[in-house]
C-alpha cells in the first residue's frame, strides 16, 4: 500500500463498467488492473495484491482498512509469530500488536494457520 501512495504510478484510464484501469507503472510499462487482478509481473508470479491494485483501490476511495474489510480472506498476525489467526481475539494474539493480511499473503510469507482459531485448515 505504501508503494501505491508514494511511487510514481499513474492511472491513465478507468472503465467503470468493467472496473478495470490502465495503469502506468514506475518503469513505463502499462498494466491492465482491476481490484482482483493485474498484468504486472509481481501479480503474475505471486497472485497477491500488487502496488497497481492498491493504487486503483486508493483511487476508488478505499482506505487500507476498507480494502481489507471488503475481503473475506482477512487474517491477523503479530510480528515475529509463525502463525496467522482468523479471529483478532484469539489468545495467540492477546497483548500483541497485530497486523492484517490475506490468507494467501500470510501463507506466501511462511505463516501457518493457528490451531486454536483456524481449526483444521
Amino acid at each position: 500500500m505504501d508503494r501505491a501512495l508514494f511511487q510514481n504510478i499513474v492511472i491513465q484510464s478507468y472503465d467503470p463498467a468493467t472496473g478495470t484501469a490502465e495503469i502506468l507503472g514506475t518503469h513505463g510499462d502499462v498494466y491492465q488492473t482491476s481490484l482482483d487482478r493485474c498484468t504486472c509481473e509481481d501479480f503474475q508470479q505471486r497472485g497477491l495484491p500488487c502496488k497497481h491494485i492498491y493504487k486503483l483501490a486508493l483511487s476508488r476511495g478505499y482506505s487500507a482498512d476498507a480494502f481489507f474489510s471488503a475481503r473475506s480472506d482477512v487474517v491477523w498476525y503479530a510480528d515475529g509469530c509463525r502463525v496467522y489467526h482468523t479471529s483478532p481475539d484469539c489468545r495467540g494474539l492477546r497483548n500483541r500488536y497485530s497486523r492484517r493480511s490475506t490468507v494467501s499473503m500470510a501463507e506466501y510469507n511462511g505463516l501457518r494457520p493457528c490451531k486454536s482459531c483456524c481449526g483444521d485448515q
